[in-house]
């Protein structure tokens, strides 16, 4: 029956069925059948799979596949479930991209034998949606495994041996590691400019990643012109509406605002999120990652409306798609924390707080990613800022408004009439100044 393109096609249930049980007018045919059908899937799954635009040209073909992986035995059979997981994987559902990972890594570590596989990017997927879903420790131990063994089956210099390195790389830098992060992506980088070439996409990912690691180390012109070559070759090769160059320039994006340059930080992570959403969906890790990224520039615009808007949308989808202890959960819950106090929504702040981020001091600081630590240092101290900010509100309220001393500690002061020259020395008046 002819599908909705003209290489897709369907098999009636009942057909299916008949062929796989019933018929038996040549031995072995439904198993021939079957490593056929296996192998053209799988081609097919091969060029699509990792390209969100191209997933149509797929649609009626993955039901087979799932059908085709239940017990995978052969090595075509465990390719064909691997290039599935990076389906999932891509599509951003990280809950069936890992199940499927495991069972590749199952396969793979249990029936086959390793080196007679091309290239073992088997073994490679399963510590990328553990890093996605925020198990650093045990993301860093299987890509490390993945490595050596690259190494030793394929060579120092095989793609898929520069491949796992540049994924441990990332863990590495999450966990906080940055030195040894820095070694990893430029030793990373390095070979494949030699082994691929510049204008290579593993380079391109490569350069991408190490921009992000000289931003954290504070190198924030470096950082920028590394991701203006990445963006205006992936806009070459990959074209302008690829998620990878969409991730780029919303990146890119993040540079100027930590630069200061707030109105450009706009524009480009703005354009980086509807191209997302429009490419990935709304429900996707990189456009959450996007809205959040975005979120924050609002906030450092003081657009505290806009930014609550965008926070609350991303801390909602996050938890819907990852639950409340993961990663990205906890950063759009504490920058929406930071909007709503901000915003002098008190009773908010501290409902998102107790909801979504105290939890968080109750975890093992060495468990916990860079980013993790850095939010639960923040978290140990919001009771106290609210507490400060609530008793502010209601003293000022009462016409005596309150200062904190040098030790920190709340006092009262007399109260300011509004022709009275400020107290924060400017030598205005209160009413042209803090009291305006």
């Amino acid at each position: 029956i002819a599908g909705l393109n003209e290489t897709a096609r369907a098999v009636h249930t009942l057909v299916s069925r008949t062929m796989r049980f019933y018929d038996g007018s040549a031995p072995g045919r439904a198993a021939a059948l079957r490593a056929s059908a296996v192998i053209g899937i799988d081609s097919e799954m091969f060029s699509a799979a990792e390209d969100p635009r191209l997933h149509g040209n797929i649609a009626l073909l993955v039901p087979h596949a799932r059908l085709l992986v239940q017990t995978p035995i052969t090595k075509d059979e465990t390719r064909l479930l691997n290039n599935l997981a990076g389906y999932d994987y891509s599509r951003g559902d990280l809950r069936s991209a890992r199940a499927l990972f495991e069972r590749v890594v199952h396969v793979v570590s249990g029936v086959l034998v390793l080196e007679e596989f091309a290239g073992l990017s088997l073994v490679n997927g399963l510590g990328v949606v553990l890093d996605e879903l925020g198990e650093l420790k045990a993301a860093r131990e299987l890509k490390e495994a993945a490595l050596a063994l690259c190494r030793s089956a394929l060579g120092p210099e095989d793609p898929e041996t520069l491949t796992a390195l540049n994924n441990l790389a990332v863990t590495v830098e999450k966990l906080g590691d940055r030195e040894c992060a820095r070694k990893l992506h430029k030793e990373a980088l390095e070979l494949r400019r030699r082994v691929l070439g510049d204008d290579h996409p593993d380079t391109l990912t490569s350069l991408h990643n190490f921009s992000l690691l000289v931003r954290n180390l504070g190198d924030l012109s470096e950082a920028q012109r590394l991701q203006e070559e990445v963006l205006a070759k992936q806009q070459d090769l990959r074209g302008a509406n690829h998620p990878k160059t969409l991730i780029t320039l919303g990146q890119l994006g993040a540079t100027f605002r930590e630069k200061g340059d707030l109105d450009k930080a706009k524009e480009l992570q703005k354009k980086a999120l509807d191209g997302l959403r429009e490419v990935l969906g709304n429900e996707h890790p990189s456009t959450l990652s996007a809205m959040t990224n975005l979120g924050e520039t609002l906030r450092s615009r003081r657009d505290l409306a806009e930014a609550k808007k965008l926070q609350e949308e991303a801390l909602e989808l996050n938890l819907r798609l990852f639950g409340e202890t993961n990663v990205h959960t906890l950063t759009a819950a504490w920058h929406l924390f930071q909007v709503v106090y901000e915003s002098g929504d008190l009773p908010a702040a501290r409902r998102i707080l107790g909801q979504h981020l105290l939890w968080l001091t109750q975890r093992d600081p060495e468990d916990l990613s860079e980013d993790e630590r850095h939010i639960r240092k923040e978290v140990e101290l919001c009771p106290f800022l609210l507490a400060i900010a609530e008793l502010r509100k209601r003293t000022e309220k009462q016409g005596q408004p309150i200062n904190l001393n040098a030790s920190g500690t709340p006092q009262r002061v007399a109260k300011i009439g509004r022709n009275d020259p400020c107290p924060c020395g400017s030598k205005l008046k209160y009413k042209k100044c803090c009291g305006a």
